[in-house]
């Protein structure tokens, strides 16, 4: 690999671990803080060590939960190291935690309570060690699917290659059978068509035809009848 294209490589692998260790504190630092709302009516009547250890435990649940998981995500689709994504998503979330209680309280914020300072630092070093945990989970996990597709792929390549080598044995033994020639058939004889009769519509009934009747003038007409004759006296 050329040096350039590894300079690149490595600046991409550093701005995407720095983006786990933002990702992680945002989004851990907003569930942390809804938790701490509903749990503080509830710790109003506690001590004030128990309400140390949840507001701790709240406030470090970016680095102890959410980049741990957002670690083995990552590390389950892409080739990342344990311990360099661990130092340096820890190291971005823990520098935007630090500046913003400098601007909300100043100084005496970090020199008021040396204690809590301590327990913060502690609870990076167990989520460095978590995140790294997570890591290698997620690679061998990877690996393992990895190779369970690769022996997939090869149990169906050996199929194939089983199912050509029966192909061609089948192949083979065609070739190997003889062929007997086929018999001499003489060929049909098509005999002329016969001309078929004309097929005629049958005529459609005439009427019977009937003498015409002669005019009244030609009929003979009837006498007239005579008068009657007059008695003679």
């Amino acid at each position: 690999m050329k040096p350039l294209a590894a300079a690149e490589t490595a600046v991409r692998r550093f701005l995407l671990m720095v983006g786990f260790g933002f990702m992680a504190y945002v989004g851990g630092s907003m569930i942390a803080s809804s938790v701490a709302f509903r749990l503080s009516a509830r710790l109003e009547n506690a001590g004030d060590t128990l309400r140390m250890a949840v507001g701790l435990l709240t406030e470090s649940a970016w680095i102890l939960l959410a980049l741990p998981a957002i670690s083995w995500i990552a590390a389950r689709f892409l080739e990342v190291r344990p311990w360099s994504t661990a130092f340096i998503g820890a190291s971005t979330g823990l520098f935007f935690q630090v500046a913003l209680q400098y601007v909300s309280s100043g100084a005496e914020g970090f020199t008021a309570d040396p204690k809590r300072q301590l327990a913060r630092l502690l609870c990076t070093a167990v989520g460095v060690g978590l995140t790294v945990m997570a890591v290698k989970r997620g690679r061998e996990l990877a690996r393992l699917a990895e190779e369970k597709a690769k022996a997939e792929a090869e149990k169906k390549k050996t199929q194939y290659d089983e199912f050509v080598k029966q192909a061609e044995e089948l192949a083979n033994r065609r070739e190997q059978v003889p062929i007997a020639p086929a018999a001499d058939v003489p060929p049909p004889t098509v005999s002329a068509p016969q001309p078929q009769p004309l097929a005629t519509a049958p005529l459609p009934p005439q009427p019977l035809a009937t003498a015409p009747s002669p005019p009244a003038s030609a009929q003979p007409s009837a006498p007239a009848p005579s008068p009657p004759s007059e008695p003679k006296g």
